[in-house]
This record gives C-alpha cells, sequence and structure tokens, in this order.
C-alpha cells in the first residue's frame, strides 16, 4: 500500500501542476523600460512583433526609507505596434530611489 501511494501521490502532483507548467513554457519575459522620478516608477512594455501579446507582472519601485511599493498589470493585450505600463505612486516625503519591473508575455 505504501509503495503504491509513493508512486501515485507524486503522479498526481505533476498532473495537477501541468496546466501552470504549460502557461509558462508558452511566456517569455518582456523587456520592460522601466523609468522613474522622486513619486512615479513606470513599467513600459512595446509590442515589436507582428501578433499580439497578452502580458502581466508588476512594477516596483522602493523609497528612500526601504519601503517596496509594487504596481500590478493582469492579463493586459498589447497589439503590435502599442504599448501597455504598470505605475506605482510615492508620496513626495517617501521618494523612490530604485525602480524595476517583472512582466511576463505570450502571444495569443
Amino acid at each position: 500500500m505504501k509503495k503504491i501511494l509513493s508512486i501515485l501521490v507524486p503522479f498526481f502532483a505533476l498532473l495537477l501542476s501541468a496546466p501552470a507548467q504549460a502557461y509558462y513554457a508558452n511566456s517569455f519575459r518582456a523587456q520592460a523600460h522601466v523609468t522613474f522620478t522622486n513619486v512615479q516608477v513606470t513599467a513600459t512594455v512595446v509590442n515589436q512583433s507582428w501578433r499580439a501579446v497578452v502580458c502581466s507582472g508588476y512594477a516596483y519601485g522602493q523609497t528612500w526609507s526601504g519601503i517596496t511599493y509594487n504596481g500590478y498589470m493582469n492579463n493586459v493585450v498589447i497589439y503590435p505596434g502599442q504599448y501597455a505600463y504598470a505605475q506605482v505612486y510615492s508620496n513626495g516625503f517617501d521618494q523612490f530611489v530604485n525602480g524595476w519591473s517583472d512582466i511576463w508575455c505570450r502571444y495569443l
């Protein structure tokens, strides 16, 4: 009985994770252009291909005090030649000193 369970548990775990692996297998990490000012971080993704893409991801901004804020874009369709962006805002008292992004896209 133990031997059967030791075979079936990993099999079902792999089976349940297959849809998530299939999504990331067709995804690619976008080269987002990140700009930041004292109060705003913007991550811009430009679609330079001939097919539409769907992108999701975060834009991060770290303030002078060390707090990290994030902004999220979820399943944004970007047509050829168009762009999309994620933004993060801070107040004027605790200003941004760094900004970065983590955005993944896939073709439609």
